[in-house]
């Protein structure tokens, strides 16, 4: 899960689709690589000052470090870091373009375990550790001018990746959509026709997602009728297909 620009609902949508996405015979867990360490409140994870920061500068395995969410969801939580430990955790993936590969594979997942990433905005080395690793890249937008504008420079850091002999398959999502802004609309249809098939879908702007952090529930866990939450849920269904029928033999984990 991956946004060139802040305020687009990754997170939000990063947790969700923890919830959402089952591949049968498997469990699926989120890795939140953002020093904001917000992941864990939207999965009603236990707070916790260790994470996968701590873990790695100490050489523990990740998966020690797993707390229990919310939907029977996993979450390896990023912790809590001083100044000089993120430094030196950005030593470990500047020298090491696969550090992120060599990490999750140490976790000893089942090949249909399925592991969300949530990219901070704007780091590009974790970027880039997460476009190595990854089999699936979804790009959260927002139907509006600054997202639009940022297309370009999306397109730019993932063409080396797209480019490599086992690229991983790249679509789009527009988030917080506002069906009732001509602009929003507009601005909708705009990117529908640069995108392409390459739009796998748009989630509704729902009250009951934006207000679910602040009353500490998953708003995904029970049925619901809201626009968001149906999204969601055709959203993580066409993730799952992809899952299911991509050749897990070709990915940088197997």
């Amino acid at each position: 899960m991956v946004s060139a620009k802040g305020g687009v609902g990754k997170s939000t949508l990063s947790a969700a689709l923890t919830s959402l996405v089952k591949v049968p015979g498997g469990q699926t867990l989120a890795i939140d690589l953002d020093p904001q360490n917000a992941l864990q409140h939207h999965l009603n994870a236990s707070p916790d000052v260790a994470g996968l920061g701590g873990a790695s500068l100490s050489g523990e395995n990740w998966r020690a470090m797993l707390l229990r969410g919310s939907a029977d969801t996993q979450l390896l939580a990023y912790g809590s870091l001083q100044l000089d430990e993120r430094r030196s955790l950005e030593r470990f993936q500047q020298s090491d373009a696969d550090w992120l590969v060599r990490q999750i594979a140490r976790m000893q997942l089942s090949a249909r375990d399925v592991v969300i990433l949530d990219v901070p905005c704007g780091d590009l080395l974790m970027l880039e550790q997460a476009l190595n690793a990854a089999s699936q890249v979804l790009v959260v937008l927002t139907a509006d001018a600054a997202c639009y504008l940022t297309l370009d420079q999306m397109q730019g850091w993932l063409e080396p990746v797209l480019a490599g002999p086992q690229p991983p398959v790249c679509h789009y999502v527009i988030n917080q959509f506002d069906a009732s802004r001509t602009f929003s609309r507009d601005m909708r249809d705009v990117m529908a026709k640069r995108l392409g098939g390459r739009l796998l879908g748009i989630v509704h702007k729902d009250n009951a997602l934006a207000e679910a952090l602040a009353y500490g529930h998953n708003a995904v866990q029970v049925p619901s009728a809201s626009p968001g939450t149906q999204d969601l849920r055709v959203l993580s269904h066409l993730l799952t297909t992809r899952l299911l029928t991509q050749d897990i033999e070709g990915t940088r984990l197997s």
